[in-house]
């Protein structure tokens, strides 16, 4: 500085109006710049304490000390396991069971003969290839759960951890909804082919004349190729093959009731009888089996009767023989087909109300429980809906040769007309 010269106010350390909120001068000198830089380190020591209270109560900073304390908790092997419960109540386990698995596919397949989008014959084709699935289904897969309850109870599915008494149990009541489902389906397809001009009848639908023919039909050529048996205490219980139809009917005479049996699934005869009358009208051979039992048996009276058809156990494994290089493979395969189809029954079907005496009786006679057996207001075999397509199929091939025949001497006349 020069000698004479004043110091400006910010040069001297002095603080003016221009600045706001301070109006009075502090300090001047090198005294003042010193008292200037403490005040201003306390000053900025007390915002930044007041800065560090703010962040603390921050949601930011709640969560990073909720993040330290989590990392401060113990790891999953040292926690005790109450902490992690093994299941929760209630909840679905992630897989199903092979067998209901299985049920739901038929179940779908039954749910194309619902669908009234279909084409008619091909919901046909549905319900039968339904009832073929369910067939294979018991003689397979039930069959085989069978075969490991003799070799051990405590067997478990690896999937749903069920042994096979809890398998089998979960099987019938699924097949109960779904025999009512198909008795229902059964029901809406009648009324279908009814508008397509197709009916099946039963003996009390038709009329005199109708009735008439079929008892002719019935004396004169399927009376005399029936083969009829009667169970009593002194004749043994007749074998009765996988899949056939039987009309059972209780006979009594003179206070004592036996077991009339019938064998229905005749090859000779054609399981759609048809009325001459009408040319879609037909009923169904063990129907008209089954009205004329009172015939059959004519020196009892009927106190009831009903269709039977039973399943039999198909789960089989070759012998040791099969892999013998001695063995004659054929004669082995035919053993096995012979015993395949004469092992025990695991499921009846029966179509009218029987009397639970009567169903105790065959459950005794063919070593079956309540629970194996299903009432079925549909046939008990729906094969002849494959049957009926393949008519349609043929009719249908029969009408387009005849009108391409009929389009081609049309043709040709009119060239040679032309000519």
């Amino acid at each position: 500085m020069f000698a004479g010269e004043k110091k400006s106010g910010t040069e001297t350390g002095e603080i003016t109006d221009d600045i706001p909120g301070n109006h009075e001068v502090t300090d001047q000198g090198g005294s003042s710049d010193q008292g200037n830089a403490e005040k201003e380190n306390a000053a900025k020591k007390g915002r930044d304490e007041e800065n560090a209270d703010k962040e603390s109560d921050s949601p930011e900073t709640k969560d990073s000390e909720n993040d330290s304390e989590y990392d401060e908790k113990p790891s999953a092997e040292h926690m005790p396991e109450k902490d992690f419960p093994a299941a929760v109540p209630g909840e679905k386990p992630c897989y199903d069971n092979r067998e209901l698995s299985w049920l739901k596919f038929n179940a779908r397949v039954l749910e194309e003969a619902e669908d009234e989008r279909n084409p008619f014959c091909e919901r046909l084709s549905f319900a039968s290839i339904f009832q073929t699935n369910l067939d294979e289904f018991f003689r397979v897969r039930v069959g085989s759960l069978y075969d490991q309850m003799l070799v051990s109870e405590d067997i478990r599915d690896n999937k749903t951890n069920m042994t096979c008494r809890e398998q089998l149990l979960a099987v019938f009541d699924q097949v109960k909804i779904l025999n009512k489902r198909k008795d229902a389906v059964y029901a809406q397809l009648m009324k279908g082919m009814k508008q397509h001009g197709i009916e099946i009848l039963s003996f009390a639908e038709t009329d005199s004349q109708d009735q008439e023919f079929l008892t002719t039909c019935f004396r004169h050529e399927i009376l005399p190729l029936l083969s009829p048996q009667i169970v009593g205490k002194k004749q043994p219980f007749p074998f009765l093959n996988n899949r056939d139809i039987y009309a059972m009917a209780v006979l009594v005479k003179k206070g004592k009731e036996r077991l009339g049996i019938v064998p229905c699934s005749v090859p000779v005869f054609s399981r759609l009888v048809r009325i001459p009358q009408h040319e879609n009208r037909y009923m169904l051979m063990e129907e008209l089996i089954l009205h004329f039992m009172s015939e059959i048996f004519d020196s009892y009276e009927i106190n009831s009767k009903s269709l039977i058809r039973i399943l039999r156990n198909a789960d089989i494994d070759p012998d040791e023989e099969m892999y013998d290089d001695d063995a004659d493979f054929r004669n082995i395969m035919e053993q096995l087909v012979h015993k395949r189809s004469r092992l025990s029954p695991i499921r009846l079907e029966y179509s009218r109300l029987m009397d639970p005496a009567v169903l105790n009786l065959l459950g005794s006679r063919l070593e079956l429980k309540k629970r194996h057996m299903y009432r079925s207001k549909a046939p008990l075999d729906l094969s002849f809906f494959l049957q009926y397509r393949i008519s349609c199929a043929m009719k249908r091939i029969c009408f387009l040769k005849n009108f391409l025949r009929s389009f081609l001497n049309i043709w040709i006349a009119d060239r040679v007309c032309w000519i």
